[in-house]
């Protein structure tokens, strides 16, 4: 194997490339782990701590928000200061991050911890792939960047397995504990077997970038989740989505003018570069975003454990695995990568526009083959976006292409997780409303609480403590409005996936002619 590369110097033991990928693919699959493992416990949490959905999903997009914001500053700083000591800071951040998250005693401690989870996960996902890429060359490096892929599908995926049995068995809060020891140990090999080394690159961080870049996202998804509550031209959505784009507008033009911005102009000039970021973002949008909806429907509507619920999900996991697995080996290795990119998003969005065909009990026979093929597409996209990213640049900014690649995934994952929940609340209080206003709405209950809970994604919950003569009477229409909400969101889902599955393939057959031509 290849030795690891020192553009400087490096200092301690010697390097051990089996040590390298080894805390790399742990440290990766942990801290993706973080970004569906609670989509299996958002139910006990919503129960145990009393939050709203709108609640539920700042605790999926306070991680996933600081992990895509400070992604791209962590891939730059590693080439910069070097990767090796970044790398073991961020396993101590978000090992503690993690720990916070175990003890916090309300929804906005968990919420700030999960925040801090993200900062220290940044730093481990913006500089794991570059890490590998100065480990290995040639046919190591594409195994290497298929195992790394596969610990990337394999944590989207199995991640609701092993929260709904931890769930299950301990309750939400042993998802964040078992980080713990894991990133102890990721800490002590990274101590002992990683050299220490630091990259000849001086040009400065682009620290306002990234702060407007959060502000801007932060003020985006803040409107989305608003518009759970209220409608889309109240105030308070109106001014975070006038705010979120004068940023973005902002953000624009001051990184045309910048040296050194965010995202580097040669990467920018690569068509196949931006498609890979287009399709991180959207197929992680809709892959995420749709679990967890997905995820409160099997529990608070079909009644079963976060254990059960997480086994519906085996399917896509494993099949995830072994197409990152494969992705890096041949003959798979050989096809082209925009082919592969393609491929990914469209088996991605057509699994989850088969899960239509479930009916409202989800029926395994067609929901074990429609995640599969989700998972398929999930696996392939791991590979061959991490592998379009270490192409497009040179060695000593392979932090900052992976980092927007990632980035692109992890901003994809919070902007879908707050668009899929507004979608779901707006049409399943639709469906609701219209069908309570047909019938008499028994003493003692509250039509507008109830359907603001089942907008929260609580399905028939709100229902238990009801006689049984109510419960029959409602429980079939707050069934079919949860479904109602659940079927919009992915047919959403799946259309959006497959158009820009379909505008990428258009503009890629289009430059290949137009090269011919010339």
């Amino acid at each position: 194997m290849s030795t690891y590369l020192d553009r400087s110097r490096t200092e301690g033991v010697s390097p051990s490339p089996r040590a390298v990928l080894a805390v790399v693919c742990i440290s990766t699959f942990m801290l993706l782990l973080d970004t569906t493992v609670v989509n299996l416990a958002l139910a006990d949490l919503q129960s145990g701590l009393h939050a709203s959905l709108g609640q539920l999903q700042w605790v999926i997009d306070a991680y996933l928000l600081t992990l895509g914001t400070f992604l791209l500053l962590a891939g730059a700083a590693g080439d910069r200061y070097g990767q090796t000591r970044l790398f073991r800071a961020g396993l101590v951040v978000f090992t503690l991050g993690s720990l916070a998250c175990s003890l916090a005693p309300s929804v906005g401690m968990l919420i700030a911890a999960r925040a801090a989870q993200g900062i220290g996960g940044a730093l481990l996902l913006g500089i794991g792939l570059p890490m590998l890429r100065r480990t290995f060359t040639g046919a190591e490096l594409n195994r290497a960047v298929g195992l790394f892929g596969a610990s990337i599908g394999l944590a989207t995926a199995i991640g609701p397995l092993i929260g709904g049995g931890l769930t299950d068995m301990f309750g939400w809060r042993a998802i964040f504990v078992i980080n713990v020891p894991i990133g102890v140990a990721c800490l002590i090999l990274a101590l002992i077997r990683l050299v220490s080394s630091r990259a000849d690159v001086k040009a400065p961080l682009d620290i306002p970038g990234a702060i407007l870049l959060g502000l801007s996202l932060a003020a985006l998804i803040f409107g989305l989740i608003e518009a759970n509550m209220e409608r889309w031209d109240s105030p308070q959505v109106l001014a975070s989505l006038i705010v979120s784009a004068g940023g973005f507008a902002a953000l624009i033009v001051t990184e045309t003018r910048r040296s050194a911005p965010l995202i580097p102009r040669q990467l920018i000039r690569q068509p196949q570069f931006i498609g890979a970021s287009v399709t991180a973002f959207v197929s992680n949008g809709l892959l995420v975003g749709a679990s967890a909806i997905i995820a409160l429907y099997f529990q608070n509507v079909l009644g079963e454990s976060p254990m059960a619920a997480g086994l519906r999900f085996l399917s896509l996991s494993l099949a995830a695995f072994l197409a990152g697995i494969l992705g890096g080996r041949k003959p798979f290795a050989s096809i082209p990568l925009t082919a592969q990119m393609i491929a990914s998003l469209a088996a991605t969005s057509a699994g989850i526009g088969c899960l239509l065909l479930a009916g409202p009990d989800m029926a395994p026979l067609v929901t074990i083959p429609a995640l599969a093929l989700a998972g398929l597409g999930m696996g392939i996209g791991s590979v061959s976006l991490s592998r379009i990213a270490l192409d497009a640049a040179e060695p000593d900014q392979a932090g900052v292409s992976a980092g927007v690649v990632n980035t692109m995934r992890q901003i994809g994952a919070s902007v879908g997780v707050a668009a899929f929940g507004t979608i779901f609340a707006h049409a399943a209080t639709a469906r609701l409303t219209a069908t309570l206003g047909h019938i008499s709405i028994p003493a003692g209950l509250d039509a507008t609480n109830l359907t603001a809970a089942v907008a929260s994604g609580a399905g028939t919950q709100p229902l238990r403590d009801f006689p049984s003569h109510t419960v029959a009477l409602l429980e079939p229409l707050l069934t079919a409005a949860s479904q109602r909400g659940l079927n919009v969101v992915l047919g959403t889902a799946a259309a959006v996936g497959l158009l820009v599955a379909a505008v990428i393939t258009a503009d890629h057959f289009v430059r290949r002619r137009s090269h011919h031509a010339e």
